[in-house]
């Protein structure tokens, strides 16, 4: 069951019948062009030889690089999202929710939202590998049926940060919106994978928790059990700063972070309207 705050939301959005559409950028839970007869998808960074009539002054003045507006047809949007269900995002923590929860959370208010803007619909868990794949959603019982089926998915030990982007690049040639949902902990360099941006238009939801910006040093009297090896160590230890310099280079401004000690709404509300 979804947060009130998030139903209330999604009621919003289906009430529109597809008016909404969840596009991220820098905006817009609704984003119409006016007399293009396209919808507005969202902006990325200028490219040599884009039409410079398509340059959004606004948000390049605050970004201090160019950007250009990208279109996309109506009825013709495709969303991929990927929930990570590997171990890391079962441990406990500090918050007032669970990593476990608010990806829930995200992974069903992402999947209703896209369904109720009649977009084509495709959900997938990943750990180590992709470990459920939905196909195309065609009905409301279809979606359901399937959140329950991610939903029972069980934990592995480890995490491949890169299999969302490896199975893009192998299986889902097509132009797509795609979600990334995960505490990204751990992480590699995503650098290989920057032209699937050029394809797909990418975001991250990051969930993180009071536990990762613990000092080290006021825990050395404890032992810890790292949730993906399993192996228990006298040194708490934090990717964090690593993980967050990752993220920026490969996400930019196509990242959420969503935090467990608070209620979400507030920030995917100014994630997709700002």
């Amino acid at each position: 069951m979804l947060l009130p705050e998030l139903e209330k939301i999604l009621r919003r959005i289906e009430l529109k019948k597809g008016r909404f559409r969840p596009v991220t950028r820098i905006g817009n839970l609704v984003a119409r062009n006016a007399g293009r007869g396209m919808e507005f998808k969202e902006v990325r960074e200028y490219q040599f030889g884009d039409d410079t009539r398509h340059i959004d002054w606004n948000v390049s003045s605050r970004m201090n690089e160019l950007y250009v507006k990208q279109f996309h047809e109506e009825n013709d949007k495709i969303v991929n999202i990927f929930l990570d269900t590997s171990s890391s995002m079962f441990a406990s923590g500090l918050g007032k929710f669970s990593r476990r929860f608010l990806s829930l959370q995200m992974f069903s208010f992402l999947s209703l939202a896209s369904f109720y803007n009649q977009d084509k619909l495709f959900l997938y868990t990943y750990s180590e590998n992709i470990e459920f794949k939905s196909g195309l959603i065609k009905t409301k019982h279809e979606l359901y049926s399937n959140l329950k089926q991610a939903e029972k998915i069980l934990p592995t030990k480890k995490s491949n940060h890169l299999a969302p982007y490896e199975f893009l690049k192998n299986k889902f040639p097509r132009k797509s919106e795609v979600y990334i949902i995960s505490d990204f902990a751990n992480l590699v360099s995503m650098y290989n994978y920057k032209t699937l941006r050029e394809i797909h238009s990418i975001y991250g939801v990051k969930l993180e928790d009071p536990i990762d910006s613990i000092d080290p040093s006021q825990l050395k009297m404890f032992s810890f059990e790292n949730p993906e090896s399993g192996y228990l160590s006298k040194n708490f230890y934090s990717t964090k700063m690593e993980d967050s310099k990752l993220l920026e280079s490969f996400f930019r401004i196509n990242l959420l972070s969503l935090n467990t000690k608070e209620n979400p709404a507030a920030k995917i509300l100014q994630f997709f309207k700002s």
